[in-house]
């Protein structure tokens, strides 16, 4: 598996059975949304100082195409603001951060997918991260916590996976 990015890695350990963020839980769609953030960060895309952020380049790079729809819109913000970035206010944005990261790991061969009978006998497409592939991700994360100093973007993913009590 090549390596993926911080939106790859938590949407692949939060995602449901039907390839979407659960919206029972309150916290997977900010984390997804946070965890691109931090993918721009990272990329060198913008720069996060305390609450702020600012667009620092023009184009992706091509391992975060999956986040265009997302970098567009934050682009043009005039406020950039990290309280402004709530869930609900990117909604379309994150229906695209999904659809491509889901896309792309069919691609892969990270998610497996199954046609089932649906409500009212609708065929409906299920999707199912390979065990192989949570395992592995899990493992990483674990060895990495393990390091005296373990790297930020695996910290971050941790975090973001969290749930607070």
């Amino acid at each position: 598996m090549q390596k993926l990015s911080i939106s790859e890695q938590f949407f692949l350990l939060a995602m449901t059975n039907r390839g979407t963020m659960s919206s029972m839980n309150e916290y997977a769609k900010p984390g997804l949304l946070m965890a691109s953030l931090l993918d721009f960060n990272n990329a060198g895309v913008i720069v996060m100082e305390k609450k702020k952020f600012q667009v620092v380049k023009e184009q992706l790079p091509a391992e975060l195409a999956h986040l265009e729809g997302f970098y567009n819109r934050i682009s043009h913000l005039r406020t950039k603001s990290l309280s402004m970035l709530g869930a609900s206010s990117f909604e379309k944005e994150l229906k695209g951060i999904v659809s491509s990261i889901r896309e792309e790991m069919v691609e892969q061969g990270c998610i497996q997918t199954s046609v089932a009978t649906g409500f009212l006998q609708k065929e409906k497409v299920e999707y199912q991260v390979k065990q192989s592939v949570i395992d592995e991700l899990i493992e990483a994360l674990k060895l990495e916590m393990k390091k005296r100093q373990p790297a930020v973007e695996t910290i971050a993913l941790a975090i973001l996976l969290q749930k607070p009590a």
